[in-house]
């Protein structure tokens, strides 16, 4: 009971909690997220801004500067004036510019012919011989990378201009930048720098980083912002290439001063959700208070219910809300008990029905097959106790292998059928058994009910048959076999009568005959080479027989072309099928045929849903006479195609083809008697 209205008390707390802090929580991550958004776009801004003037003023005195003034000075001294001239020229471009340490002019051998201011002097006196840092190609301002000069003790860019007669040198003064870049800064923590292709300072708003020669992390030298961390503390780092150059522009600026309106935000808004808190938390406790004790004497009923006293009714309580839910528990109580009325009465309706039934019936756990119940008939049936039948599973019954059992046993339930198999009886005796088996819920877990028939005798009974219809289907194919060899000897006598014979007439006569019977013979074979000695596959008989007189009257059988679909038909019908299309080949082959002619036979379905079959035998001879009719013509095998497609309920036709010589024969009829 404690437990249960502690369990209450926390929902109610937690509930007005999240009432009130909940939306704080959710207005503060909006409220974050957009301020954050903005002062990321803040920081992207500025670092744009420092990064452009970096760049600017890097190009501007270090690059842009010397690529302008240097030529200049060859344009001044191009008529080879008196070195003071060139000192002098020197001394008028450099002093508008502080950043150059020194500007000086080699001659063409390389020796230093003028140079400003004269009293700083690189290796050595004007006359001596200058090396220079980077080659120029002529017409072309050449750049060196920083090193450290003896003038003035700083780090400087050496830029050079030649026409090819003189060099003019600059020395620009990083240090010198870098105090412009401190000036640039906003705030001491703020650092601004360039740095070279491998990331180390050149020029920085702190100088001693250019002195020791530090690196820029790889990381933040991509072309988006990073969050760099070093012995200063944390910053966010922006960089951009400077045109013409491989240096970069950097912009640290210190993480804490981008963070604190964040941090300052999420101080408030969390002091805001501590004594949203404090006030939901009073709430809770004093609503706690006000139904406690309605809640104890609502619970306390409840579990008299759950006990099993449902003669138990709650008594009156302290708001409506408490007195509803009192009188949807007494009501509960007396549907409960007029429920447990009806189960004990359906139990004992299943135990009449199951253990009344005349079947053999068993009861098994879903999981393991274990045998949970049996009824008489079952006991009855496999010889057991009911104590030892109660021991054994349906795999001690079952032939079955053990792991394919219960997945058999579960795909019958979900089918609806029947289960066949065979079960050993407690005397040894196998049984063939048809299960039926229906899923069940007892108690919350799954079982089977299965119910057992005894079909051993209906399944002898059905070998018997069975046994009886493989010995008269064998016994018809023998007759089929020798109503095909005698149908062949019939063959060989016509075609030795027609050997014999010295009347090419009566010859002709005898061998058409010979095909007659060939074609007769030719359909028993067939059925009695298929285990189904009612049908033959027109197919293959079209293509057997088609091919075998070609061989009997010398046609090349290379000359044959076949287009067939598969379709059976019963024996009765392909007889007659077998002499048209014998009666059609003959006649294409010994008359339709140019000497390099083509027999062509087309066999497939036809009309509406394939009802029907049509025959084409087509061949590219003379084609048929004028006036051709054949239902008057005088040959015999026109009058017999016609009379054997009459039995066939179908028609036979004639017609020339369309494409080129020859003709047309069709023949078409229902696959199914009339």
């Amino acid at each position: 009971m404690k437990m249960k209205r502690d369990s209450l008390r926390s929902y109610i707390t937690f509930s007005l909690v999240a009432v009130s802090v909940i939306p704080l929580v959710l207005f503060g991550l909006f409220f974050f997220s957009v301020l954050k958004a903005h002062l990321e776009r803040d920081v992207d801004s500025l670092s744009r801004s420092f990064l452009g003037a970096i760049a600017a003023q890097t190009s501007s005195r270090c690059l842009d500067g010397p690529r302008r003034v240097l030529p200049s000075i060859l344009l001044f001294i191009a008529d080879d004036p008196d070195p003071a001239d060139e000192n002098l020229i020197l001394k008028r471009l450099q002093t508008p510019r502080p950043e150059y340490v020194s500007l000086f002019v080699l001659a063409g051998d390389g020796r230093i012919e003028a140079i400003y201011p004269e009293t700083e002097v690189p290796e050595g006196a004007i006359g001596s011989p200058y090396s220079l840092h980077a080659k120029p190609r002529i017409g072309e301002t050449a750049f060196s990378s920083p090193f450290p000069s003896a003038i003035g003790g700083s780090v400087v860019v050496e830029a050079s201009f030649t026409n090819g007669e003189r060099t003019v040198v600059s020395l620009v003064d990083l240090g010198w930048l870098s105090a412009r870049l401190v000036l640039m800064a906003d705030s001491p923590r703020e650092r601004l720098g360039v740095v070279d292709a491998e990331g180390r300072y050149i020029i920085c708003s702190d100088p001693s980083r250019v002195q020791s020669g530090e690196k820029v992390p790889r990381a933040a030298l991509g072309d988006a912002r990073a969050v760099v961390d070093d012995a200063t503390g944390g910053y966010y780092v922006s960089s951009a290439p400077i045109p013409d150059s491989a240096w970069r522009a950097v912009f640290f600026r210190p993480r804490g001063d981008v963070d604190a309106p964040l941090v300052s935000f999420v101080l408030r808004l969390g002091f805001l959700a501590l004594a949203a808190l404090a006030c939901a938390v009073l709430v809770a406790v004093v609503t706690w208070r006000r139904f406690s004790g309605s809640l104890a004497r609502l619970l306390e009923g409840i579990a008299r219910i759950s006990a099993g006293d449902y003669g138990e009714r709650i008594g009156d309580l302290f708001t409506d809300e408490f007195r509803e839910i009192a009188g949807a528990f007494n009501a509960m109580s007396d549907s409960i008990a007029r429920r447990d009325a009806r189960i004990q009465e359906s139990e004992e309706r299943y135990r009449l029905l199951f253990h009344s039934n005349k079947a053999p019936a068993l009861l098994l756990e879903g999981g393991t097959g274990a045998i949970r119940d049996a009824n008489e008939a079952a006991l009855a049936f496999y010889g057991y106790t009911p104590q030892a039948m109660l021991h054994l599973s349906m795999a001690d019954l079952d032939v079955m292998p053990a792991q394919e059992l219960l997945p058999a046993l579960s795909h019958a339930a979900l089918a609806d059928g029947g289960m066949s198999s065979r079960h050993r009886l407690r005397s040894g005796e196998l049984r063939d058994v048809e299960s039926y088996v229906s899923a069940i819920d007892v108690g919350g877990s799954a079982h089977l009910h299965c119910v057992i028939i005894d079909v051993t005798e209906r399944r002898l009974a059905e070998d018997r048959t069975r046994k009886a219809l493989d010995e008269k289907t064998l016994l018809l194919q023998e007759v089929y076999h020798r109503v095909k060899n005698n149908l062949q000897i019939i063959s060989s006598l016509l075609n030795m009568q027609a050997s014999a014979s010295d009347d090419p007439l009566v010859s002709a006569a005898l061998r058409s005959g010979q095909d007659r019977v060939y074609a007769m013979s030719l359909a028993h074979e067939l059925v009695y080479e298929v285990p189904d000695v009612s049908s033959i596959e027109l197919g293959d008989y079209a293509r057997r027989l088609v091919a075998g007189l070609a061989d009997t009257h010398g046609f090349p059988r290379a000359r044959l072309a076949f287009e067939v679909e598969p379709i059976t038909l019963d024996l009765g019908r392909a007889v007659p099928f077998g002499l048209a299309l014998n009666e059609l080949a003959s006649n294409a082959i010994k008359y339709g045929m140019a000497p390099d002619g083509l027999l062509a036979i087309r066999l497939g379905r036809t009309g509406q849903g394939g009802a029907d079959v049509e025959l084409r035998v087509m061949d590219n001879g003379a084609g048929m006479p004028a006036g051709f009719d054949p239902q008057k013509g005088v040959a015999l095998g026109t009058y017999i195609v016609v009379a054997l497609a009459n039995q066939l309920g179908g028609t036979a036709f004639w017609e020339a083809r369309s494409d080129s010589r020859g003709t047309v024969a069709r023949l078409r009829f229902p696959i199914e008697a009339p």
